[in-house]
């Protein structure tokens, strides 16, 4: 049992030198929850499952607690072991990344839009780099150097995304088939036009999974720039 002055001398030191928070450990915790819900995100795009789409809505939820937590740590920390900036950055990047997985999901239930193979396929890509930041920030205390490979995986992920992305538009409002549909006369006119309302909603979709992506990188870029700071 501790004695009085052993107390005392606890409360002094904690005092002249507090402890420095898990910074490592909590950014760690909220890529866990990336990770699961793109995992979510890439089933629900594949197949639709409700179930899906539901798990990722919340694990959005316990994602903006454990930025909350973070952020307070960080609003209340004496020193930390990354700089303020970076780890400030990091956190909501991350949590972004979990928002515009859960905007995908409801848009594509708002929209009465069918999850396609392009949706599926940048998840896919979203997924690998989710897999990576996680992997990364795992790794960022005690092997930078895979850290920042894991880093450059996360760029990759988010260029990779970005070309569906682009041959996911150029495929929709390909000219070819709103051709098709009108045919010789003007009876096809509102089957084009059906296809192109459907299309544009298919487009918001990819639109949001862009986005996820892009922040995806930031966060990416981030644990590049703190891996640096320290080189």
């Amino acid at each position: 049992m501790r004695s009085r002055l052993q107390r005392a001398a606890e409360r002094l030191t904690e005092r002249l030198a507090p402890k420095v928070p898990d910074f490592h450990g909590l950014l760690a915790a909220q890529c866990a929850v990336v990770v699961e819900a793109l995992d979510e995100l890439v089933a629900f795009t594949s197949g639709g499952t409700p179930v899906h789409g539901v798990r990722v809505r919340e694990l959005e939820k316990e994602g903006d607690r454990r930025q909350v937590v973070t952020l307070d740590t960080l609003a209340r920390a004496f020193a930390t072991p990354i700089d303020r900036g970076a780890i400030y950055l990091a956190a909501t990047a991350i949590d972004d990344v979990l928002n515009y997985a859960k905007t995908t999901v409801r848009e594509i239930e708002v929209l009465d839009v069918r999850p396609d193979r392009w949706m599926a396929e940048m998840a896919g890509h979203l997924r690998d780099g989710g897999a990576a930041l996680g992997a990364g920030f795992a790794l960022l205390r005690d092997d930078p150097e895979a850290a920042h490979a894991r880093a450059i995986e996360v760029h990759k992920s988010e260029r990779n995304a970005e070309k569906v992305y682009r041959a996911a538009v150029a495929d929709v409002f390909a000219a070819a088939q709103f051709a098709q549909a009108i045919g010789p006369g003007a009876e096809g006119v509102p089957e084009a036009f059906d296809r192109l309302l459907l299309n544009l909603r298919r487009r918001e979709v990819y639109r949001h999974l862009s986005n996820a992506a892009d922040h995806l990188d930031v966060a990416g870029r981030a644990l590049l720039d703190i891996i640096l700071a320290d080189v």
